[in-house]
Protein backbone atom coordinates (compact mmCIF):
# COMPACT_ATOMS: atom_id res chain seq x y z
CA UNK A 1 0.00 0.00 0.00
CA UNK A 2 1.69 3.40 -1.00
CA UNK A 3 -1.09 5.73 0.90
CA UNK A 4 -3.92 7.75 -0.22
CA UNK A 5 -2.49 7.99 -4.26
CA UNK A 6 -2.45 4.59 -4.94
CA UNK A 7 -1.14 0.69 -4.40
CA UNK A 8 0.89 -1.50 -6.81
CA UNK A 9 -0.91 -4.59 -8.33
CA UNK A 10 0.88 -6.83 -11.03
CA UNK A 11 3.64 -4.32 -10.66
CA UNK A 12 1.86 -1.44 -11.44
CA UNK A 13 1.09 2.06 -9.09
CA UNK A 14 -2.85 1.69 -9.99
CA UNK A 15 -4.07 4.70 -8.11
CA UNK A 16 -7.16 5.15 -5.90
CA UNK A 17 -10.44 6.21 -8.06
CA UNK A 18 -13.08 7.35 -5.26
CA UNK A 19 -15.00 8.97 -7.54
CA UNK A 20 -18.07 7.02 -8.08
CA UNK A 21 -17.92 6.28 -3.60
CA UNK A 22 -17.56 9.82 -2.54
CA UNK A 23 -20.57 11.90 -1.74
CA UNK A 24 -21.76 14.42 -4.02
CA UNK A 25 -20.97 18.26 -3.40
CA UNK A 26 -24.90 19.95 -3.76
CA UNK A 27 -27.24 16.67 -3.03
CA UNK A 28 -30.10 19.23 -2.93
CA UNK A 29 -29.92 20.93 -6.25
CA UNK A 30 -29.15 17.99 -8.42
CA UNK A 31 -32.99 16.58 -8.03
CA UNK A 32 -34.21 20.04 -8.83
CA UNK A 33 -32.14 20.14 -11.85
CA UNK A 34 -33.42 16.46 -12.75
CA UNK A 35 -37.20 17.60 -11.86
CA UNK A 36 -36.72 21.20 -13.91
CA UNK A 37 -35.44 18.85 -16.87
CA UNK A 38 -38.50 16.17 -16.46
CA UNK A 39 -41.19 18.92 -16.26
CA UNK A 40 -39.54 20.94 -19.72
CA UNK A 41 -39.28 17.34 -21.09
CA UNK A 42 -43.31 16.58 -20.00
CA UNK A 43 -44.27 20.57 -21.48
CA UNK A 44 -42.73 20.83 -24.12
CA UNK A 45 -44.43 17.30 -25.17
CA UNK A 46 -48.52 18.93 -24.27
CA UNK A 47 -47.56 21.86 -26.31
CA UNK A 48 -45.92 19.41 -29.46
CA UNK A 49 -49.03 17.62 -29.12
CA UNK A 50 -51.14 20.83 -29.21
CA UNK A 51 -49.62 22.08 -31.90
CA UNK A 52 -46.81 24.48 -30.88
CA UNK A 53 -43.27 23.98 -31.85
CA UNK A 54 -39.85 23.49 -30.18
CA UNK A 55 -38.08 26.63 -29.58
CA UNK A 56 -34.64 25.40 -29.29
CA UNK A 57 -32.53 25.07 -32.63
CA UNK A 58 -31.13 21.84 -31.26
CA UNK A 59 -33.93 20.49 -29.84
CA UNK A 60 -35.54 20.79 -32.38
CA UNK A 61 -33.05 18.91 -34.87
CA UNK A 62 -33.15 16.53 -32.23
CA UNK A 63 -36.18 16.25 -32.28
CA UNK A 64 -37.07 16.14 -35.62
CA UNK A 65 -34.59 13.74 -36.37
CA UNK A 66 -35.84 11.23 -32.94
CA UNK A 67 -38.27 12.00 -31.78
CA UNK A 68 -39.79 12.38 -28.03
CA UNK A 69 -37.59 9.83 -27.07
CA UNK A 70 -34.04 11.85 -28.52
CA UNK A 71 -35.30 15.03 -27.05
CA UNK A 72 -35.80 13.31 -23.46
CA UNK A 73 -32.00 11.56 -24.13
CA UNK A 74 -30.66 15.03 -25.14
CA UNK A 75 -32.52 16.75 -21.73
CA UNK A 76 -30.91 14.04 -19.60
CA UNK A 77 -27.79 14.27 -21.64
CA UNK A 78 -27.64 17.78 -20.86
CA UNK A 79 -27.95 17.30 -17.18
CA UNK A 80 -25.60 14.96 -16.50
CA UNK A 81 -23.20 16.90 -17.79
CA UNK A 82 -23.91 20.12 -15.94
CA UNK A 83 -24.03 18.06 -13.01
CA UNK A 84 -20.37 16.80 -13.69
CA UNK A 85 -18.92 20.15 -14.30
CA UNK A 86 -21.11 20.91 -10.87
CA UNK A 87 -18.43 18.45 -9.39
CA UNK A 88 -15.60 18.86 -11.29
CA UNK A 89 -15.76 22.91 -10.73
CA UNK A 90 -16.98 22.38 -6.76
CA UNK A 91 -13.81 20.38 -6.04
CA UNK A 92 -11.83 23.07 -6.98
CA UNK A 93 -14.02 25.76 -6.14
CA UNK A 94 -17.03 25.01 -4.22
CA UNK A 95 -19.01 28.33 -4.60
CA UNK A 96 -18.27 28.41 -8.02
CA UNK A 97 -19.97 24.98 -8.59
CA UNK A 98 -23.00 25.81 -6.22
CA UNK A 99 -23.54 28.98 -8.42
CA UNK A 100 -23.58 26.81 -11.63
CA UNK A 101 -25.82 24.44 -10.03
CA UNK A 102 -28.26 26.96 -9.03
CA UNK A 103 -28.12 29.25 -12.29
CA UNK A 104 -29.25 25.33 -14.06
CA UNK A 105 -32.05 24.93 -11.49
CA UNK A 106 -32.99 28.83 -12.36
CA UNK A 107 -32.98 28.02 -15.94
CA UNK A 108 -35.55 25.50 -15.87
CA UNK A 109 -37.07 27.03 -13.62
CA UNK A 110 -37.59 30.00 -16.58
CA UNK A 111 -37.92 27.89 -18.90
CA UNK A 112 -40.81 25.60 -17.34
CA UNK A 113 -42.89 29.52 -16.19
CA UNK A 114 -42.71 30.28 -20.24
CA UNK A 115 -43.97 27.07 -21.13
CA UNK A 116 -46.64 27.97 -18.90
CA UNK A 117 -47.23 30.69 -19.83
CA UNK A 118 -47.52 29.51 -23.46
CA UNK A 119 -49.90 27.11 -22.57
CA UNK A 120 -51.97 29.71 -20.18
CA UNK A 121 -52.32 31.66 -23.45
CA UNK A 122 -53.14 28.58 -25.90
CA UNK A 123 -56.51 27.67 -23.40
CA UNK A 124 -57.87 31.26 -23.23
CA UNK A 125 -57.55 31.41 -27.07
CA UNK A 126 -59.37 28.02 -27.02
CA UNK A 127 -61.96 29.17 -24.54
CA UNK A 128 -62.27 32.36 -26.57
CA UNK A 129 -63.14 30.81 -29.82
CA UNK A 130 -65.36 28.65 -28.38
Amino acid sequence: MLGAHGRWARGFLVRRCDVFTRPVLYPTLYPLLVLGGAIDVLLTAVVLTLGGQELNAIANNVLQAAGLPGLVALKFAMISCVILLCEIVGRRKLQLGSSVATFGVGVHAIVVAFTLGQLATFAMMAQTMQ
